[in-house]
């Protein structure tokens, strides 16, 4: 059973249990009754009437406008608006949809600026072509298909896709007359690739952050008010001390401490005013502890607030919604009259509702509903439709026993029986995991000793210790291979690959076999370092020796994935700002050189203006003739001038050719930033991820200036606003508020050792060999025909949406209560008030 906390949370949710052991998280219920002799076969379409089977159709799209939360004003009514309604959400279609999207975005990686240039113009050309003609058809079917109107008030999805249409098909023609032109158009594509329905939580997270900033625009307004109130003391504090380049003018004094907001400049901006007066110091401390400490982390507060209340909105619609869109398909489906569905009305509105269900997962969705086993299914019932749908079913393959019988070694006997049920219990012991751990100790002091004798200075190089390490290395790996092949003979391979860590340790031995095998085969030193590395990987395992580290890890295991939508979103934030830089500063900072302003000849005044020198590795006449800006050596003593100040951002200083390595500049004489630009949307990437880290982002931001204007810090500094104060305060929000939902359970779980604390649904279900046969004949019979029940498990992970249950577990007894109430009021004046159960699901 799962834990209180989850048991608690969830049954908040306002969703009455189904039969089973338990419902998301726990919830206990009666024994089930006896289970009928009576067996129900799959229905054909020629089994329906056609009034019941257009019913079931339109039952269906209301459970798929329920879920993925369009307005049901939209719904077709027509029958042929039905068809291409479900032809356009089948699953093939989305994930055709969805393609095409996907292509259509890539794309920016052949265009100019291309990050392959040899890519023909003339291929992306036609590639655009051909997905701009399929979105043209999939707005057909999405629109006239379905009778939808092009009203912005009442649809306004649809005339979205009409505009980005119109602007893809005129980037089209810009690309086809303008080839080699980076165009800011191609920003529109973002939306094709979040309209699917597969895209759904990520766009529904961008959604989200827009909201968000805009609710928090007013703190990043005070913020910005704050920095200059600050830049115009700071200009008139310390503008008259020449040797301090910070505050020379008020928009220098603006930028420098912007930066400073960010600590990326920090201690260096206060140096020379703190040099000149020992009491400046004050100054920005009081900048610091108001801005970064108290303004910064109220942002963080407003944006934590302002998601939350957005999620909360956002999660009440959605919750609700559901409920209305289930609703509204038993009333499509049931007559007047009738008590309950039938398996075969069931059977083609999920059919109808997701086309990808199996036979043997809507049977046993509608046996896990079928709680009094009559053959019909109540509202209340029904109602925990998508809860039974959206699980995995698994044959539970024991049911009662010797917990033994659960290994492949049960149906052995004598002393080979006995052998394996000791070995079980030496690998399950908790001295082996200490002997194990002891082990991965060893290999990784070993490593590190292997890594100190490799040093270059080392002299310990001789045949005897390269052949001592080879002993040492099969040792390690003979372990590791026993340890495997021990668990996977006592556990068997179910068992053990059942269990993350287990999986974990076979691909690091998997992997060291391949290594081993490959360094013995060569004599590459890389191979040999390449294997020790991937062993020492075990040293994970190490956080199983403190409870505390393996909740902490294994509530990070869980909550990572759950981050893909978030992270998906920010990508795609990153594209639209990609494009924009792209259309602005292509092929900018790498026209930045150190010999700008120094010609050839002027040997005496070589060094009259500049601060520092750097080693000449080349003769002068090559200096000269490798570097098209001009430059020169002085010969005498062999040096060379380095630029005086930042020039073109400093960093971003390019060498000549000849003080390059395989086209890179060498890391010794500088010039390495010039690796961040915008030349192409995967550098556009990586300087974007940059500039949000924060370290050093200023930079890549002087280069950019340098070679454009001053305009160019408007782009850095949104972009710094939105996606350090706004985009990853989110995700920060969304962490805190899943790890404090889960890490309870984490506790818990370490204190009593029970399982399944991460199931939001757990269930059980029986059926017997002959139902089995008639629904799924194909479900690994040959292996089950001797058992005469079959005893199914359902389960499925803690969800996002089951998170939300629990977070706004209270809000949600309150959004059910007013529903409730609303029904009451509306029941009292029509004919529509439910009975039975109907009426128990209303006010659940």
């Amino acid at each position: 059973m799962a834990d209180g906390e989850l048991e608690e949370g969830l049954l908040q949710s306002g969703v009455a249990p189904t039969n089973g052991d338990a419902y998301a998280g726990g919830a206990v219920r009666p024994a089930r009754p006896q289970r009928r002799k009576t067996l129900i076969n799959i229905p054909q379409e020629s089994d329906y009437h056609p009034d019941d089977l257009e019913n079931c159709k339109h039952a269906g799209i209301y459970l798929r406008m329920a879920e993925t939360y369009v307005p049901f004003t939209h719904k077709p009514e027509l029958p042929w608006q039905v068809e291409n309604y479900l032809f356009v959400h089948s699953s093939r279609y989305c994930w055709l949809e969805l393609f095409f999207g996907l292509l259509l975005v890539a794309l920016t990686l052949v265009e100019y600026p291309s990050v392959f240039p040899s890519f023909p113009w003339q291929v992306a050309v036609t590639i655009d072509a051909l997905c701009i003609a399929f979105f043209v058809v999939n707005l057909y079917y999405r629109g006239i298909g379905l009778g939808a109107k092009f009203d912005l008030r009442s649809n306004p999805t649809l005339c979205v896709r009409v505009i980005v249409i119109a602007i893809l098909i005129l980037n089209l023609g810009l690309t086809i007359a303008y080839p080699h032109t980076a165009r800011f158009v191609r920003v529109v594509r973002v939306v094709l690739i979040l309209d699917p329905e597969y895209a759904e939580g990520v766009r529904r997270v961008c959604r989200q952050t827009m909201l968000t900033t805009y609710e928090v625009c007013d703190m990043l307004l005070l913020i910005v008010l704050y920095i200059l109130i600050f830049a115009v003391l700071g200009f008139y504090f310390f503008s008259e001390n020449r040797k301090d380049p910070y505050f020379a003018t008020l928009g220098t004094s603006y930028v420098s401490l912007f930066t400073l907001m960010t600590t990326a400049n920090y201690p260096d901006v206060m140096m020379p005013a703190y040099y000149a007066n020992d009491f400046a110091c004050l100054f920005f401390i009081i900048y610091m502890m108001f801005g970064f400490y108290l303004l910064t982390n109220m942002v963080l507060s407003m944006v934590y607030d302002s998601f939350k209340n957005t999620q909360e909105r956002k999660f009440k619609k959605i919750f609700l919604h559901k409920r209305h869109g289930i609703r509204n398909a038993w009333e499509r489906t049931m007559g007047d009259g009738e008590v309950g569905m039938p398996f075969q009305t069931f059977f083609k509105v999920c059919k109808s509702y997701k086309d990808t269900l199996s036979n043997k997962h809507i049977y046993l969705a509608y046996r896990s509903l079928d709680t009094d086993l009559n053959g019909r299914i109540s509202f209340d019932e029904f109602q925990n439709i998508f809860d039974v749908l959206d699980v995995a079913y698994r044959i539970e393959w024991k049911e009662e026993g010797d917990p033994n019988e659960l290994f492949w070694w049960s149906q052995l006997s004598g002393g080979a029986k006995d052998f394996f049920t000791k070995l079980k219990d030496v690998v399950e012991h908790k001295y082996f995991e200490y002997l194990i751990d002891f082990v991965i100790l060893a290999n990784t002091i070993y490593v590190v000793v292997r890594a100190a004798e490799e040093h270059p200075q080392s002299s310990d190089s001789s045949e005897a210790t390269a052949h001592r390490t080879g002993k040492i290395e099969w040792l390690f790996f003979s372990l590791y291979m026993a340890e495997l092949i021990a668990k996977l003979l006592a556990l068997g391979y179910r068992e053990y690959f059942s269990r993350g860590w287990h999986r974990f340790d076979f691909f690091v031995v998997f992997a060291s076999a391949i290594g081993i095998i490959i360094q013995e085969s060569t004599t590459s030193k890389k191979s040999a370092q390449m294997t020790v590395f991937i062993r020492s990987l075990r040293l994970l395992r190490l956080v199983k020796v403190r409870q505390s580290f393996r909740d902490v890890v294994t509530g990070m295991a869980y909550l990572v994935p759950k981050t893909g939508r978030f992270i998906c979103a920010l990508l795609t934030f990153y594209y639209v700002f990609a494009i924009v830089g792209m259309g602005l500063f292509n092929d900018t900072v790498s026209r930045c050189s150190p010999f700008s302003g120094i010609s050839c000849g002027s040997v005496p005044r070589c060094c009259a203006n500049e601060t520092s020198i750097i080693p000449c590795a080349i003769d002068a006449e090559a200096v000269c003739a490798a570097n098209p800006y001009g430059g020169q050596c002085v010969d005498d003593i062999r040096y060379q001038c380095a630029p005086k100040g930042l020039d073109c951002g400093g960093e971003y200083a390019i060498l000549p050719p000849a003080y390059s390595i395989n086209g890179r500049p060498h890391s010794n004489v500088g010039g390495l930033y010039q690796l961040n630009n915008f030349n192409n949307v995967l550098r556009a990437y990586v300087l974007l991820f940059e500039q949000m880290i924060v370290n050093n982002w200023f930079v890549a931001m002087n280069g950019h200036v340098y070679m454009t204007g001053e305009w160019a810090r408007v782009y850095f500094m949104i972009f710094f606003l939105f996606a350090v104060q706004v985009v990853t305060n989110i995700i920060i929000a969304f962490i805190i508020d899943s790890f404090m939902t889960v890490f309870p359970l984490l506790k818990k779980k370490g204190k009593d050792g029970s399982k399944g604390w991460n199931r939001a649904y757990r269930e059980h279900v029986e059926i017997s060999i002959q139902e089995a046969q008639a629904v799924f004949p194909s479900d690994d019979l040959e292996v089950l025909l001797p058992v005469q029940l079959l005893k199914y498990k359902a389960s499925t992970e803690l969800r996002a949406a089951d998170i939300d249950r629990i977070l706004f577990g209270d809000e949600i007894k309150n959004w059910l209560k007013e529903e409730a109430e609303k029904a009451a009021g509306v029941w009292e004046n029509t004919d529509l008030r439910p009975t039975g159960g109907e009426q128990q699901a209303s006010v659940t």
